[in-house]
């Protein structure tokens, strides 16, 4: 009995100090200051990236409800951008994860995928944001945002700002915002070398669940003369790319019609996709498999008012695919699709 009670007092001990190491901060892109804030609900910090100085792996960021958007251009209309990597210019508290691969292959933004940072909404859709990125990040969920994109803003010469930006975007290339989507052109200093071909430091263990992600309408407004179709700032409300262990569940994808055509999710070259029980609607496609994706599980979703639903291999451009010298499993693709499920649907 006394070894039994030990037992038990040790688990206790050991629950204990794990619900004790776990804290919930709070920001809010808006009304917080980070020069007087602590991260309680009463003083919030004002950006992401000081919140994000304050967490680790198993802990909460809490984004209390508002337009995100209003905090402007400065703050990327409150875009959540997980993209550092340790060869960019890192602040004294950022993140310095101890890996062994190139600077400009490690994303800072990493965590443990068995216990994994969440951020969250306040309430669910309660704050609205102009878009998530993932660059060579892990472990993270994303829960109850509305997801609002604007490909349209300009600035004082008339020069779009923010053009071509998808919903929720993750990738694992080089990717700089000057050549945002256009992977061809897009070859790292010094070219692409095995580093980037690492899958353990890929974007990866991403969860993105209970979100809305549409798109805005022009600055003309969607009026009857609008055609979506014919509107060619849209792409993807989510796209993953060179990305693996990604569940997009329980969320309402909408408005996505591009004059591109491109779906909904995209997934080229990305390995056990999970996309469950989301409400797709009103775009050219739902979801595509593409580039030599695999292992991608479509099930229990419901797609309305589009032109498909479920794409197994696509029209995947090769320059896309990154140099297959050293390995890349995409440069190599026989297929544009391996072992991809589609079940238990309602089209």
């Amino acid at each position: 009995k006394n070894a039994r009670r030990l037992i038990l007092l040790i688990c206790a001990v050991a629950f204990c100090q794990s619900v004790t190491f776990a804290k919930t901060i709070y920001v809010h892109l808006v009304e917080g200051n980070d020069n007087t804030a602590d991260g309680t609900y009463q003083r919030p910090f004002k950006s992401w990236r000081i919140a994000l100085q304050h967490v680790t792996s198993g802990d909460t960021i809490i984004a209390k409800n508002g337009d995100y958007r209003k905090a402007s251009a400065a703050a990327k209309w409150g875009g959540l951008d997980l993209s550092l990597t340790l060869a960019d210019q890192l602040q004294e508290g950022d993140r310095h994860p101890v890996v062994s691969g190139r600077p400009d292959t490690t994303g800072i933004y990493r965590y443990d995928p068995q216990n994994p940072l969440i951020i969250r909404a306040e309430s669910r859709h309660g704050v609205v944001l102009d878009h998530i990125r993932f660059h060579l990040a892990r472990g993270i969920v994303i829960d109850g945002f509305d997801v609002y994109p604007n490909p349209y803003y300009r600035d004082t010469a008339g020069k779009k700002l923010n053009s071509r930006r998808d919903g929720i975007h993750g990738d694992s290339v080089y990717e700089p915002e000057d050549s945002y989507n256009k992977v061809q052109t897009n070859d790292p200093p010094g070219g692409y070398t095995a580093a980037w071909y690492d899958r353990e430091l890929w974007t990866s263990f991403i969860t993105i669940r209970n979100c809305k992600v549409h798109y805005e309408c022009p600055p003309s407004g969607c009026t009857a003369s609008y055609d979506p179709m014919q509107d060619d700032d849209r792409l993807y409300l989510i796209k993953f790319n060179q990305a693996h262990h990604i569940t997009i569940e329980d969320n309402e994808l909408f408005d996505g019609k591009n004059l591109q055509r491109k779906p909904a999710i995209d997934l080229p070259c990305s390995d056990d996709v999970v996309i469950r029980r989301n409400l797709i609607r009103n775009c050219h496609r739902g979801v595509v498999s593409k580039g030599g994706a695999s292992r991608v599980l479509i099930e229990a979703n419901v797609f309305v008012d589009n032109s498909g639903a479920a794409f197994s291999g696509g029209s995947t451009d090769p320059n896309l695919f990154i140099d297959g010298k050293y390995g890349d499993p995409c440069s190599f693709a026989v297929y544009e699709s391996y072992e991809m499920t589609a079940r238990n649907n309602l089209v």
